[in-house]
């Protein structure tokens, strides 16, 4: 059991730490974004979950982390792969809010 929390915490921690900063210069010349704008949508996304966690602790304590765990991480893969195609920053900070709530918010409490 400490194995899989384990890994299942390990897996959400990548993509958004050291996985993001390969795609971050991309992003941020296709959206025509300066340095200033992106930090202000990943502080955004950061600070907009903190706040849900505590719902999500309550949803873990009801529901189980199992049943929790298993309805979000679909979702989260589908988060990850539909960040992709943000074509504006409006787009993009939804998506940083999602993948941060989904992944490291709800999935590491999981774990």
């Amino acid at each position: 059991m400490l194995f899989a929390a384990c890994l299942c915490s390990d897996a959400t921690y990548s993509g958004h730490t050291f996985g993001w900063s390969f795609l971050l210069r991309g992003v941020q010349s296709e959206l025509e974004l300066t340095t200033t704008h992106l930090s202000l949508l990943w502080a955004s996304g950061i600070l907009t979950t903190a706040p849900l966690l505590l719902l999500v602790g309550q949803m873990i304590e009801c529901f189980g982390q199992l049943r929790v765990a298993s309805i979000v991480s679909p979702l989260w893969v589908l988060v990850v792969g539909l960040a992709s195609h943000a074509s504006d920053p409006l787009q993009l900070g939804l998506a940083i809010f999602a993948m941060r709530l989904l992944g490291p918010g709800v999935l590491c409490m999981c774990a």
